[in-house]
Parts: C-alpha cells; sequence; structure tokens
C-alpha cells in the first residue's frame, strides 16, 4: 500500500488561512471606509450649516454692522474649511490613481506655515484658544511643494483646532537641522496616543478608545 501524502491536505489549509485572513482584511477595511464616509459627513456637513445659518441671519434687515461683520466672517471661514475639505478628497483620489502632482520649488517653509496659521487662526480666535508660532529668524530655503506643504500644515493645525477645548493652547514651532526642517504641533487637545501612531498613515484608519491629552503632532520634512 502506497503511503498517502499530506501535502495536498496542507496546500488547502494553507488556502483557507490565507482566504480566511484576506476575508478579515477585506471586512476591516471596509469598516474603516464606513467609519471615515460617516465622518466626513458629518465634517462637510458642519460648514454648510454654520454658512446656511449665518446667511439667514443675514436676510433680516435690522442687523447691527457689528453682527453683520461677524457673518461675513463666519461665512468666508466656513467656506474655506468647506473647499479645503474638498480638495483633500480630491487629493485622495489623486493620490490613490498616482496622478498627484507637485510643483516642488525652492521655497520658504516659514512663510507656508505662517499662511496656514492666518487660516486657521479665525477659527481658534472663535474659540479663545491661544495660537502662537516660533521660528528661527534667519530664512532658510528648501525644495518643496508650497501649497501641498500649506496644505500638510493647515491639516495639523486644523486638528489641533478641532480637538483642543475652548480657552486652550497650540504652539506651533519650527526649527532646522543640517539636512532636515522639524515642524512641531503642540496642543492642549487630546492628541494621538503612541499606541495608534503606527496606524495614523492608513487610509481611514481612526483611534477607537479616548485619546489623553496634551499630545504633541509631528510634522517631518
Amino acid at each position: 500500500m502506497l503511503p498517502i501524502s499530506d501535502a495536498p491536505r496542507n496546500s488547502a489549509t494553507n488556502y483557507c488561512c490565507a482566504n480566511n485572513a484576506a476575508r478579515a482584511e477585506a471586512e476591516a477595511a471596509n469598516r474603516m471606509k464606513d467609519e471615515f464616509l460617516a465622518t466626513l459627513s458629518h465634517e462637510l456637513r458642519t460648514p454648510l450649516t454654520a454658512l446656511y445659518g449665518w446667511a439667514c441671519l443675514l436676510n433680516e434687515s435690522t442687523l447691527a454692522d457689528d453682527v453683520v461683520n461677524k457673518a461675513a466672517k463666519a461665512i468666508e471661514r466656513n467656506a474655506r474649511i468647506q473647499t479645503q475639505l474638498i480638495d483633500d478628497l480630491l487629493d485622495v483620489s489623486r493620490i490613490i490613481s498616482g496622478k498627484l502632482h507637485l510643483d516642488v520649488r525652492p521655497m520658504d517653509l516659514s512663510s507656508v506655515t505662517e499662511a496656514a496659521i492666518s487660516v486657521v487662526r479665525p477659527a481658534a480666535d472663535a474659540k479663545s484658544i491661544q495660537l502662537t508660532y516660533s521660528h528661527p529668524q534667519a530664512v532658510r530655503a528648501m525644495s518643496g511643494d508650497f501649497a501641498r506643504l500649506q496644505q500638510v500644515i493647515w491639516n495639523l493645525l486644523s486638528n489641533a483646532v478641532k480637538f483642543t477645548p475652548e480657552g486652550g493652547r497650540i504652539e506651533v514651532r519650527l526649527d532646522y537641522g543640517d539636512t532636515h526642517a522639524q515642524l512641531t504641533v503642540a496642543d492642549t487637545g487630546r492628541g494621538i496616543s503612541k499606541d495608534f501612531c503606527h496606524m495614523s498613515l492608513i487610509v481611514f484608519a481612526r483611534p477607537t478608545v479616548p485619546q489623553p491629552e496634551g499630545l504633541e503632532d509631528w510634522a517631518w520634512v
């Protein structure tokens, strides 16, 4: 009698394990996508609600000048937020398809940071958040895409403003090394725990547990 080989059985077992692992990974990715879309819907609705509310208020003919000015600033601020969110979505699509274009040229990172701060400062002021920026006085040129780097910094600052409680503090600091620049955004919000840092660049990934306060967001350029 010839011995029966275990090779086919082992092959089938390995196939089943690989198939189950792939299915679990796909289901996890699908859940993260659903959570992302739910969050995105909320993020898109928030500025729209503010725009609609202030626009309706402007229809009243008895408003004082200071209220009109406040409404105009609120509409402008939320329109910028809405535009940025849509631009971010388009960029995700371009990145996935490999069609994201970078316009790399000499630039000053401090100027990029200041431009991003100017966009989020009204939102910080609305929550009475103290937003400070420290950087070397000397200008140092480096190669990069001004618009994309401003977008990265805007996202860091936007999250800092979003998750920092009213009356909190956000500190932005730019430092230069011999071969790199380091931008630090530190706030008194809940931050990102060390346990989640390894997943922070995974598409649709979000922490599922409350995070401790006072942690820093780091951006290396």
